[in-house]
């Protein structure tokens, strides 16, 4: 992969990429090289990157990195999608990949009806924060956590 921002960047609907390059990007995305402990336990399947909403990245014409939707159903953000997982291969990134994944997002949820996008991104991954702020992303809640500690028996 190239390392300049010169890369040539093409993101394509997974439903219109081969399931070849589906599997082999899940299987550099989830082994341990890609340092995407998170993406071991989501199920990636290269089934699932063929739906809708679904998009993969290509740099100099090698799949690097992808973003998978889920439609958003009922409630009051119905009509939106929630993005579920985007991930780039470690040799990718800092190359512009991630955020020409969301500017095609943004570009095929507005051509297909879509409200809005949704995400969760944790409070210290402050690159991520970074670029979805730069993207227009406001934040709507604030997901909280109390650890609990196990009973003693």
């Amino acid at each position: 992969m190239a390392e300049t921002s010169s890369a040539e960047i093409r993101i394509v609907p997974g439903g219109e990429t081969s399931a070849n390059d589906r599997a082999d990007l899940i299987a550099k995305l989830t082994s341990r090289q890609a340092e995407s402990p998170d993406l071991q336990s989501y199920d990636l399947t290269a089934d699932r990157i063929a739906q809708d909403g679904c998009l993969l990245a290509y740099v100099d014409g090698s799949p690097c990195g992808l973003l998978v939707t889920t439609a958003i159903e009922g409630g009051a953000n119905s009509g939106g999608l929630w993005l579920d997982v985007m991930a780039v291969l470690p040799d990718a990134r800092r190359l512009g990949v991630a955020r020409a994944l969301m500017m095609a997002l943004r570009d095929w949820a507005s051509s297909h009806g879509c409200n809005g996008v949704e995400l969760h991104v944790d409070d210290d991954n402050r690159q991520a924060i970074g670029l979805f702020e730069a993207m227009g992303f406001h934040t709507q809640s604030r997901f909280m956590r109390l650890e609990v500690p196990p009973a003693q028996g």
